[in-house]
């Protein structure tokens, strides 16, 4: 195994700086397995990074990597463009500060709450998580509300919620 690089251990002018310690020696690992060294690798080129690239770079398969950068993309991690005939992956929002993240657990649920820089101000990222033994905690979905519209979207669940409390005691339940 090798020793993992930091952003201390990279050169000035090395594009591949890290802010977390990142294991290069991933031959062999699953999609699943490399899902936190491709977020990193993505993460820290904000230009994007071809799925080529990346593969080259871990030393594994395209299809391998595509398969995480699918999931990366499904838990709303990375976005995708294509630009000409390459697939290029961007991070999806950088996280603001580790102090703005807010995680509620709820009726067997776990919410995450996350702010993110987005292209034309702050985003609220909404992910929501599931929990079991056998595979641990699971991504089921993510949302993203830009902070200019926290309001109208609070206001708006109030009022669902409110709708629902009114159809609960007209059936009855």
């Amino acid at each position: 195994m090798s020793k993992p690089m930091t952003k201390r251990d990279a050169k000035q002018d090395d594009p591949m700086a890290f802010d977390q310690p990142l294991t290069l020696s991933v031959q062999g690992k699953s999609a699943e397995d490399l899902m936190v060294p491709i977020s990193q690798l993505v993460a820290a080129q904000p230009d994007g990074m071809a799925t080529t690239d990346l593969a080259d770079h871990l030393g594994v398969s395209p299809p391998t990597v595509q398969k995480a950068l699918e999931r990366l993309e499904r838990e709303r991690h990375v976005y995708s463009r294509t630009v000409g005939k390459t697939h290029v992956w961007y991070p999806n929002g950088r996280l603001i500060h580790p102090y703005l993240q807010l995680r509620k657990e709820a009726n067997g649920r776990i919410y995450l709450f996350v702010a993110r820089e987005g292209r034309a101000g702050p985003l609220i990222q909404i992910v929501e998580k599931s929990f079991s033994l056998l595979s641990g905690e699971k991504t089921e979905g993510s949302i993203f509300v830009e902070e200019a519209a926290l309001d109208d979207f609070a206001k708006g669940l109030e009022e669902l919620q409110a709708r629902l409390k009114t159809h609960r005691a007209q059936v009855g339940r």
